[in-house]
């Protein structure tokens, strides 16, 4: 067993269900990452960023590349 099963009480079968769980969970979470990046790329098609096994990486753009307007005067 091991260190993680013993200090559970857990048989080794049981801790590796647990592991599968686990990484079930991952694979579920980085799916849902990979969803969400695609539909902000939908709206943002300029947007440079990449979604790969090491991570997210977002690259240096210029402003452009979002189109957020520009702040209104306030009242004073």
């Amino acid at each position: 067993m091991t260190k993680t099963a013993a200090t559970l009480g857990l048989s080794l079968s049981a801790a590796a269900g647990l592991e599968a769980a686990a990484d079930a969970v991952w694979r579920r979470y980085r799916a849902q990452v990979a969803d969400d990046i695609e539909q902000h790329q939908n709206v943002f098609a300029k947007l440079p960023v990449k979604l790969t096994e090491r991570g997210l990486i977002l690259e240096n753009a210029e402003p452009e590349v979002l189109p957020v307007p520009k702040r209104l005067p306030t009242r004073q």
